[in-house]
This record gives structure tokens, sequence and C-alpha cells, in this order.
């Protein structure tokens, strides 16, 4: 039963709710359960997830189903916080931004899009170097940019992962796929650290939302050499953890409601954009061993399916 602190999702529960989101009938015995879920859904759609007006309760709870079995650790056990963010992962907002960085762009339901100009904290955010960064790398057709890519690949530190991401789509367009398959996951780690270090749970969103425009051959293609893979992934760790972060990591902060919030005039929240910094080693090491851990998963998962074919 849900609480202040924790809340278990019987996946019983939520196959009983089979109605469009925001006309569900509760049987009485389920009632306090499904009421809790069915509200925080409500009270969260459309401002730090993004679903479809069609999505069914069902459909969020196999969302929030699919990140707790990503996170054995929480033994089933997820606070109001986790929740929304399992739906966020499955449904983001999307949020981009123009070449000019003078405006924020949310495309929410029904593909509306709210323009806004990013104010306090939020305007000393300078992203525009990245911003040129990727336009760069996504618009190089052969190796005219060879010599950028040799900057990023000295000085990866310097660099957000929205340019690490970029550099792993050029890669992968000039057929080196080993390096783009190490750069994919080295920006994936540093994104997700990013993402556990912002107290805005639906700026955590941006990191999916990038990675779905990861093409989708280059993700699969990671496991058709298993051992090979799992020495990327070690190398991809050490990196992380012997490579400096010389990057703003507020950068995600941008992509959270509080920015949108902020610039169309609403009560800004005084919480600081990054949580404490004196946990942030921790939480670095703690981000690398759950990246080892849902590989490992993800590993076994393909390399069951494949003995049963």
């Amino acid at each position: 039963m849900h609480s202040s602190s924790s809340n278990s999702l019987p996946p019983i529960i939520l196959a009983l709710i089979c109605c469009s989101f925001g006309r569900t009938t509760i049987a009485a015995d389920v009632n306090n359960e499904v009421s809790w879920f069915l509200n925080l859904a409500k009270a969260n759609n459309g401002k730090t997830f993004c679903a479809p007006p069609t999505t069914t309760i069902g459909e969020l709870g196999k969302a929030v189903s699919k990140f707790s079995n990503a996170h054995p650790e929480l033994h089933d056990q997820l606070t109001d916080q986790q929740t929304i963010q399992a739906l966020a992962e499955s449904y983001p907002c999307k949020v981009q931004f123009n070449s000019e960085l003078a405006h924020t762009e949310i495309s929410k339901l029904g593909g509306k899009t709210v323009e806004v100009a990013p104010t306090g904290e939020f305007s000393s955010i300078d992203t525009k170097p990245t911003i040129a960064i990727m336009n760069k790398l996504h618009s190089t057709l052969a190796h005219e940019n060879d010599s950028l890519v040799e900057q990023i690949k000295r000085n990866p530190g310097d660099y957000m992962p929205p340019a690490l991401f970029a550099l792993a789509d050029l890669l992968y367009r000039q057929g080196d796929i080993d390096n783009a398959i190490f750069w994919f996951n080295a920006a994936r780690v540093r994104g997700l650290f990013d993402a556990a270090l912002c107290t805005d749970v639906s700026a955590r969103s941006a990191i999916p939302a990038i990675v779905q425009q990861i093409p989708r051959d280059l993700i699969k293609r990671q496991f058709d050499d298993i051992p090979k893979l799992k020495n990327t992934i070690d190398r991809v760790l050490k990196w992380d953890e012997a490579t400096p972060y010389n990057y703003d990591h507020r950068w995600i902060s941008l992509h959270g409601m509080r920015a949108i919030n902020s610039g169309m005039g609403n009560a800004a929240s005084s919480a600081p954009l990054m949580v404490s910094r004196d946990s942030w080693t921790i939480l670095a090491k703690k981000n690398r061993d759950q990246y080892r851990t849902s590989f490992d998963q993800a590993i076994d998962t393909v390399q069951k399916q494949r003995a049963t074919k």
C-alpha cells in the first residue's frame, strides 16, 4: 500500500485497469492503490512527463513496471518521485533549444509548442558551444570535420553529453562502429550522471529522449559481439572514472519544467538546480555500478533469447 515514503505497485492491480487515461472505473477492493497512481499520473501528465491522451492506465503501469525491473535494488518499493521518473523515461516531454538558444521549446500534448526565454539561474547556463558542435557534427557528410572529432577525443571531459552523443552518431554514419559504440555509452553514462545530479525530476527525461534519436541499428549492433561489448563497457566505465568533468552539469536543467515555468513567469523555485556537491563522488560511483548492472542484465536477456532460437 502507498505511503509517503514508498509504494508497491502489484502488476495484478495495474492489469485490472484498461480504460483510457482520465476515464477509469476503479474496483472497490483496489481503490486506494489505484487512486493514488491515477491521481499522481493526472497531476503530472503534461508537466513532468507527456503521455498522449489515449494512453491507458495499464500502459502507464507497464512503464513503471519496466523501470522497477531495471532497478532491482528498489525491491518494487517506489517513491512518488521514482514513479514520476519512471513515467518520464517512457513518456518524455520533448524539449530542445533553437540554434541561438534564445528560447526553450517544449512539445507538449497535441503537438503544442511553447517558447520561453530561460530566466534567473537558467539564463546563466551556456549551451551555445555545444549546440554549435552538435550542428556541425550532424551536418558532416564525409570527413570534412575530422579535426573537430579528434579534438573531442583528445579532451572529452570538456564536452557536454549531447556533443558526445552527436560524435557517436557521426562515427556510426562513417562506419566506425566500434568507436561509435564506445562514445554512445560514454555519452549515456555521463548523461545519466547529470540526470542524477539534477533536482528537477522532469529534466531527467532528456537522456532517454536523446537516446531515442540514436540510430536503432547502432544500439542493436552492440550485442553482435558480447565479449567485445563487455570489454567496451569496462573501458567506458574506467574512462568515466578517470576523465574530468570540465563542463556545466546544469545543461540538463534546461530540459525540465522548472526552466519552462521560470521562463513563463511562474513562481520560481528557490531549490538549487543540482544536489549537494558533497554527494557527487558517491553518485558517480553509484551511476557506474548501476550502468554495469543494467548492461549485465541486458546481455543476459539477449543471450537467453538467442539460446531459445
